[in-house]
């Protein structure tokens, strides 16, 4: 239903819980943003999503449509461990 839940961890304990979401093209789209450990953010540039900072307990939820097909990049928008460009995801927008 366009409904997902991402956690964040930090890279070297596992990174997101999903690596990849599937959402169907003009879906309303809405993820809620957790964090296990220190702080986190999600962005999805191409759709101009970014949760801002999202601490533990604290989970935040970004909404938007999904209007073009393909694969695009979710990633970490705050910087939270040496390894934080490891963060990434892909979301999946298909027909």
């Amino acid at each position: 239903d366009g409904t997902f839940n991402m956690v964040g961890r930090d890279p070297e304990a596992g990174g997101w819980s999903s690596t990849e979401l599937v959402v169907h093209l003009n879906e309303t789209v809405r993820i809620r943003v957790h964090s296990m450990d220190t702080i986190h953010g999600l962005s999805i540039s191409k759709f101009g999503v970014d949760s801002g900072p999202v601490k533990y307990g604290e989970p935040l939820v970004v909404e938007f449509v999904a209007d073009e097909v393909g694969e695009f990049i979710m990633s970490c928008s705050i910087r939270c461990s040496p390894l934080h460009g490891e963060m990434i995801a892909t979301m999946r927008v298909v027909e």
